[in-house]
């Protein structure tokens, strides 16, 4: 990881109150955040779409913090990873709005 987006979507090389600099460091957990998310999933039973927040303990170990089943806001992720469902768009749209 080399930086991260702070406010105003500036970069940064190193967390600004901190000071703690990116570079060379890796994110760790992330196959296992992944796995605790779809398993977290398998239970909602009633929502398709879900923003999940997760924090990785100074173990290493993902936790859940909360989950958001309304009113998501893609902006932030679009602007930093560019499209969120990608070639998917249209069908993910399909599903959630019915018809385009």
């Amino acid at each position: 990881m080399l930086f991260c987006l702070f406010l105003a979507f500036s970069f940064q090389i190193k967390h600004p109150h901190s000071h703690f600099e990116f570079k060379g460091k890796v994110l760790p957990s992330v196959a296992e955040s992944l796995d605790l998310v779809k398993t977290a999933h398998e239970q909602l039973i009633y929502f398709d779409l879900v923003s999940w927040d997760i924090a990785i303990d100074r173990l290493g170990e993902p936790n859940l913090i909360e989950i958001g089943v309304n009113i998501q806001d893609i902006n932030y992720h679009q602007r930093t990873n560019g499209p969120l469902f990608g070639a998917l768009t249209k069908e993910v749209l399909s599903k959630v709005y019915g018809h385009l």
